[in-house]
């Protein structure tokens, strides 16, 4: 055992002078090696959101639609793969130009990304082009996209109950 600081050399060092020295080294580490166990949650930045972007653009142009379902939520990820390898767009989907236009933070960890995407879908050579709508959520410090409107990627439109109910309506009476 050593001696308590600043005692003399030859003072003995009591048990509970250990046990606190023991207790506020444990304490120590745990807070430097440990500190989700504190509650912290990691959240993702803005630089990290604009990194993302550009990484989900770049494999946008170069046509890897299967490489961007990892930035893709993961409840949505094999419905993603499975509508490209339906539509067959690994081979007939080009991506002719992809700029990322505006950015605008939401509540509850969320971001809207606007950009301007043309592209063209096999045979047909007529280029489109459209303004989507990419939604990213913060999911432990990563943006995923968990929602896209308009564009060539198959992401499924979630209806409004009210438009939802009257079509659904409509084609019910069509059908009678």
């Amino acid at each position: 055992m050593t001696r308590p600081w600043g005692a003399p050399s030859g003072a003995p060092m009591d048990k509970s002078t250990v046990s606190a020295r023991l207790l506020s080294v444990l304490l120590a580490l745990f807070t430097v090696v440990f500190p989700a166990c504190a509650g912290h949650q990691k959240t993702a930045s803005a630089k990290e959101l604009r990194d993302t972007s550009e990484s989900f653009a770049r494999r946008l142009r170069w046509g890897d639609f299967k490489g961007m379902a990892q930035f893709i939520v993961p409840e949505q990820r094999l419905s993603y793969v499975k509508g490209i390898l339906d539509r067959g767009d690994d081979e007939t989907l080009k991506i002719l130009d992809f700029e990322l236009e505006h950015v605008q933070y939401l509540p509850d960890r969320q971001a809207i990304v606007l950009a301007r995407v043309s592209w063209y879908r096999l045979p047909s050579v007529t280029a489109q082009s459209e303004v989507v709508s990419l939604v990213f959520e913060d999911r432990d410090g990563q943006w995923l996209v968990c929602a896209v409107e308009n564009g060539p990627l198959p992401f499924e439109k979630i209806p409004r109950p009210k438009e939802d109910v009257m079509e659904n309506e409509e084609e019910s009476l069509q059908r009678l």
